[in-house]
């Protein structure tokens, strides 16, 4: 009888499996100021190239924003009443089936400054009633400052805002104006008063 021997020779096999880099983003600027109606302009990079960008957002005081996707966030915002709003987007890039890590662009909205419509009365120059400047002017925001440009005579109160006519008065106008908050810029309305000699129906 024969004797056979055997050798088993047992092969082992390793699987690897390769993951890509996840991205890093960045956002030009990160941070950014509007006038209420102004378009945002951020730019999305990574250091993979490929990289694509979603975003979700969240508005305060604000509206236009919306979630998307792309390399630029270009979306006209709005100021929804007279204070300061916010539109915080959270970016999220993707390369090689990998989320990095999301980072977040903060994008400010001030209000645009409205000193109302203009207006105007006409009175005779024997009048002495005060003229409240606000009822000549429609609209307008709280918080400006009243000059007078044009007229001289009576007694004009900047701070309260009146005008008391008196004899030798003369045509007048008075601005009101509301500084805006930059980047938005100031707005102004005139009051005209109009001042007409009293009638002389004779003796």
């Amino acid at each position: 009888m024969k004797n056979f021997k055997f050798l088993v020779i047992l092969l082992c096999f390793k699987s690897f499996i390769s993951f890509g880099q996840c991205p890093v983003a960045t956002a030009a600027p990160d941070v950014e100021t509007l006038c209420s109606g102004g378009t945002t302009n951020v730019s999305l990079t990574s250091d993979i190239v490929g990289t694509t960008f979603t975003w979700t957002v969240v508005e305060t005081d604000v509206t236009g924003a919306s979630a998307a996707s792309g390399i630029l966030i270009a979306q006209t915002l709005t100021a929804t009443g007279t204070v300061q709003g916010t539109a915080v987007y959270t970016i999220t890039p993707n390369a090689n089936s990998c989320n990095g890590t999301p980072i977040t662009v903060t994008v400010t909205v001030n209000p645009q400054s409205n000193a109302g419509s203009a207006g105007s009365t006409t009175i005779c120059d024997s009048s002495s009633t005060p003229i409240d400047l606000f009822s000549l002017i429609t609209g307008a925001q709280p918080g400006g400052t009243w000059t007078r440009p044009t007229g001289t005579g009576g007694t004009f109160d900047s701070a309260a805002g009146t005008f008391t006519p008196a004899p030798g008065a003369t045509n007048s106008t008075f601005t009101y104006t509301i500084t805006g908050t930059s980047p938005c810029v100031n707005d102004s309305s005139v009051a005209t008063i109009t001042i007409n000699a009293q009638p002389n129906a004779g003796s």
